[in-house]
C-alpha cells in the first residue's frame, strides 16, 4: 500500500500486514463519502510506535465545584438542602454525577412538591457532570509537519477493555489515518478547496470540527468492523466545549457527515454546520467562539424558568401513540399507553424462552413541560437468562455500559425530547393539529431511533 512501518516498539501482536489490510478497510469505507487521493497520501506517511505516556486534560470543575453549582440550582428550603447535603457526599465521580443526575433533578419535587423546573435543572446538572475535570491518556496522534502517525502502544494497550489488542491498534490507527487524510484532503490534494486553516489554525474551533469528525468516522469503522467501542456513551456524557471529540454526537448521519466534511475548509462554517441544527448545539456553539464553558453554565442557572404547563391530556396521549406508531411498536401492557415495545425486542426474549413484560420496554410520556421517550430494562441480575445474557454481551457493554449494578431499573438509550408542550398550541393558546407538529416529533425521535436501531441489531445476534 506505500505505507511506512517503523518496527521499533511495534507490539509482537501486530504486523505490517496488519496495516495493509486497515488501509483496505479504511478506503472501502471512504468510498461511501467519495474519499480520493489516497493512494497518494500512503507514500507520504510513516507509523512508528512510542512507549511514552501522554495525558490530556478536560473539564472547568473539581467535584466540590461541580456539587456546590448543584446546591444552587434548588430553592433554598430547608428540607430540600438537607437533602442535598445526604445525598451528594455519596457522588465521588463524574461518573456518580451523571447515573445521579435524573433522581436529583426530579426526586426533590416528588418529596416536598418544590416549585421548580425539573426539566431545566436536569439539563444543567448533565452539563454540570460534563464540565468536570479529568484526564485521559493519549491513544495516538498525527503530526503533520513529519508526516507520521505515533500510536501509544502502552496507553493503547491499558485502556482496550474488551477489545483483542489488534482491535484496539486498529480503531486508533483508523482515527490517525483519517486525521491524515482529511489534512491531505485540505491541503495536499491538488483541487480548489486547498486551505491553509487546517495547519495554522490552534484554536477551539478547529479542534473540535476535526477531533468530532475523525471521531464519528472512527466509529463507522468499528461498526462496520466489529470492534466494540463506547464511543456514542463518552459523546453523550461530554460537552465539545470541553471535549473535542463530543461533536460527534451532533451529527445526525452519514449525509450530514459528508456535508460538514466538504466545507471544512470553513472550520467556522463546519463547527457552525456541525452544532447549529439544535438548541443544544447552539448553545455549544457558543460555548466554544467564548471560550468560556463555566460561565456560559451559570448564566443558565439564572434563567431557569418556573411553573409548568398545562396541556390536555388527549393531546399528549395522542403524540405519545404517535411515537408508538412512528417506532412500529405495540403496548407492552394494556393498562397503560406509556410503555410499548418493538418486534425484535419481543423476539429477542421468546428465542430465549421467556416473555418480554416490562423487562426491556420503551417509556415515552410526559415530563414537566415537553414529552419525552427513553428506553429501560427491568430487572436485577440473574431473575432473566435473556436480560443476564445481553448485559454479558460485550458489544451491549461497550455502547451501554453494564448497568447499575443490583438496581432494578436501568436506562439504556437516555431520554431524548419528542416535543415540548409549548410547541403543540400556536401563539393565541390553540392546540395545533398533530399533523402540523408531526415534523418537528420526527426530526426529533431520529436520535432516538438510531440508538434504537443499534441494540436491536445487537438483540438480532443473540
Amino acid at each position: 500500500m506505500g505505507l511506512k512501518v517503523d518496527t521499533a516498539n511495534m507490539p509482537s501482536c501486530l504486523s505490517a500486514q496488519h496495516f495493509d489490510d486497515w488501509i483496505g478497510r479504511f478506503a472501502r469505507l471512504g468510498q461511501r463519502f467519495g474519499f480520493v487521493g489516497i493512494s497518494a497520501l500512503l507514500p507520504t506517511l510513516t507509523v512508528r510506535f512510542s512507549t511514552e505516556e501522554k495525558r490530556e486534560t478536560y473539564g472547568v470543575y473539581s467535584l466540590e465545584e461541580a456539587k456546590e453549582e448543584i446546591r444552587s440550582l434548588f430553592p433554598r428550603k430547608r428540607e430540600i438542602q438537607a437533602w442535598l447535603k445526604e445525598c451528594l457526599p455519596s457522588i465521588e465521580t463524574k461518573e456518580d454525577l451523571w447515573e445521579s443526575a435524573e433522581t436529583l433533578a426530579y426526586q426533590p419535587k416528588k418529596l416536598f412538591d418544590a416549585e421548580y423546573d425539573g426539566e431545566a435543572v436536569y439539563a444543567l446538572i448533565r452539563e454540570i457532570a460534563s464540565a468536570m475535570k479529568f484526564s485521559a491518556l493519549r491513544l495516538g496522534e498525527y503530526r503533520h509537519t513529519q508526516r507520521e502517525i505515533v500510536l501509544y502502544t502502552n496507553s493503547i494497550l491499558q485502556t482496550r477493555k474488551n477489545k483483542t489488542a489488534e482491535q484496539a491498534f486498529e480503531e486508533v490507527f483508523a482515527h490517525e489515518l483519517f486525521h491524515a487524510y482529511h489534512s491531505f484532503y485540505l491541503h495536499d490534494l491538488q483541487n480548489d478547496i486547498k486551505d491553509e486553516d487546517i495547519l495554522s489554525r490552534r484554536d477551539q474551533t478547529r479542534e473540535v470540527v476535526l477531533e468530532s469528525l475523525a471521531s464519528y468516522y472512527e466509529n463507522l469503522y468499528c461498526m462496520r468492523h466489529n470492534i466494540p467501542n463506547d464511543l456514542r456513551d463518552v459523546w453523550v456524557r461530554n460537552m465539545p466545549a470541553i471535549y473535542p471529540y463530543a461533536g460527534a454526537y451532533y451529527i445526525q448521519d452519514d449525509r450530514e457527515f459528508e456535508g460538514i466534511l466538504q466545507c471544512s475548509s470553513d472550520l467556522d462554517a463546519a463547527l457552525r454546520k456541525l452544532l447549529f441544527r439544535s438548541d443544544a448545539g447552539r448553545r455549544q456553539f457558543y460555548m466554544i467562539k467564548n471560550g468560556n464553558a463555566a460561565e456560559k453554565i451559570k448564566e443558565g442557572m439564572t434563567i431557569i424558568p418556573k411553573g409548568i404547563r398545562s396541556c390536555p391530556k388527549g393531546c399528549i396521549d395522542a403524540v405519545i401513540e404517535y411515537c408508538r406508531e412512528k417506532l412500529n411498536a405495540e403496548p407492552s401492557s394494556s393498562r397503560s399507553i406509556l410503555y410499548f415495545y418493538t418486534d425484535k425486542m419481543r423476539a429477542f426474549f421468546a428465542r430465549h424462552g421467556e416473555e418480554i413484560g416490562s423487562k426491556l420496554r420503551i417509556v415515552c410520556q410526559r415530563e414537566n413541560d415537553r414529552i419525552v421517550i427513553y428506553l429501560e430494562t427491568k430487572g436485577k441480575p440473574h431473575t432473566s437468562v435473556a436480560l443476564d445474557l445481553l448485559r454479558a454481551n460485550g458489544n451491549f457493554m461497550a455502547q451501554y455500559g453494564s448497568g447499575r449494578p443490583g438496581k432494578e431499573f436501568s436506562t439504556l438509550i437516555s431520554r431524548v425530547k419528542v416535543i415540548g408542550l409549548d410547541e403543540l398550541t400556536d401563539g393565541a393558546g390553540r392546540l395545533r393539529p398533530l399533523a402540523a407538529v408531526a415534523p418537528a416529533i420526527d426530526l426529533n425521535l431520529r436520535q432516538f431511533e438510531r440508538k434504537l436501531f443499534i441494540l436491536e441489531n445487537l438483540l438480532d445476534a443473540l
